[in-house]
């Protein structure tokens, strides 16, 4: 009997005993997740800053570059060279006369910089013309292009031909009555910062204003530029 007691006795502590180990293991257990979880989360929040700062960084370097690109742009309009036509000329040809007449213009750097290897090229055509609303020609009967030269910052650059005496003898008396006209194109192109521009301009004259050789601008286009960039 005493024997079955002390049995009991010793089975009741074991099962305490177990209980106790079995709850403090749950516990643990559930400490542990809890912890395990709680470190995951402050893993994927820290995962998450760091990829919104990297983000943020991208986007500070991207609009730094934007900014630097758009200063070398300005800067470089600003200091880039400007060719164009400052001013124009005329010496008629006269009926029965030995001189064919030529035309004269006066290309100006207006930039801070150099205009290199600016190149002339000088188109002329006698064609109808219209007071109201002139007609380029589609044909020119005579096209001469200038070997290249650089324009300095505020420098000029003059260039004539000669007109075609031909063509202008042929149609004498419908130039004069302002039928005809005499068209110019004189065509510039010229490098700049690395980048190639053209820049084309129409003129013409006809009638009264023929024999006072001052020719008009018909057209001038936009300048465009051509390479670069």
């Amino acid at each position: 009997m005493l024997a079955t007691l002390w049995l009991a006795f010793v089975t009741s502590l074991l099962a305490f005993f177990t209980y106790r180990l079995w709850s403090a293991t749950t516990k643990l257990a559930t400490e542990a997740k809890i912890s395990g979880e709680t470190q995951a989360d402050k893993m994927e929040r820290s995962i998450a800053e760091a990829a919104k700062a990297a983000s943020a960084m991208a986007k500070m370097a991207d609009a730094a570059d934007t900014q630097i690109r758009h200063s070398q742009d300005t800067a470089e309009r600003q200091l880039r060279a400007y060719a164009g036509i400052e001013s124009q000329g005329m010496e008629p040809y006269e009926w029965g006369s030995a001189e064919t007449g030529k035309v004269m213009f006066n290309i100006k750097n207006y930039g801070q910089t150099p205009a290199f290897q600016c190149v002339t090229k000088i188109s002329l055509a006698v064609a109808p013309y219209d007071r109201d609303s002139p007609i380029i020609p589609d044909k020119w009967d005579r096209e001469v292009e200038r070997p290249p030269r650089d324009i300095p910052p505020e420098g000029n650059l003059l260039r004539e031909v000669n007109l075609p005496a031909e063509e202008i003898v042929a149609r004498w008396q419908d130039i004069t009555d302002g039928t005809d006209a005499v068209f110019v194109r004189i065509e510039i192109t010229y490098s700049s910062f690395g980048r190639r521009y053209r820049q084309t301009t129409v003129m013409h004259v006809a009638g009264k204003r023929y024999g006072e050789g001052k020719l008009n601008t018909t057209r001038q286009s936009a300048e465009e530029q051509l390479t670069g960039g």
